[in-house]
């Protein structure tokens, strides 16, 4: 079974570029290496120093851990960072379907809650 985790945290302002090249580094190494079956997103958010990783791995030990440019992007991370990492590991009971999964299920009437569900119009009010 996958395993998902999102992690996020806030660097110092003059931290995020340094961040955002030790996370290419991570990216370079993951290309070279392919690891299998494991997917790794990172998104440098709006306020430009704050970040978010996601990652799903199909069994029971991520190979970030194992890489040498992983290691370097974890030594510093302290010392970048203004807010502590806050990380999550997501049940996939509680994932919810895509708008296009949920469409598909609504319009095929597939089996499972999606098809239960009906398109309502919004009642119309009278406002005089």
């Amino acid at each position: 079974m996958s395993k998902i985790v999102i992690v996020t945290y806030k660097t110092k302002p003059g931290a995020a570029d340094e961040n955002e090249r030790l996370v290419k580094g991570v990216y370079a190494q993951l290309a070279a290496e392919a690891p299998g079956e494991f997917h790794y997103a990172t998104f440098r958010l709006g306020s430009g120093v704050s970040f978010l990783h996601l990652g799903i791995v199909d069994g029971e030990v991520s190979p970030l851990s194992k890489l040498s440019a992983f290691q370097e992007f974890q030594r510093g991370i302290p010392e970048r960072c203004v807010e502590p990492r806050h990380g999550a590991r997501v049940d996939r009971r509680w994932i919810l379907p895509s708008p296009r999964d949920y469409r598909a299920a609504h319009d095929s009437n597939e089996a499972g809650t999606h098809g239960t569900c009906r398109r309502t119009r919004p009642r119309r009010r009278n406002l005089r």
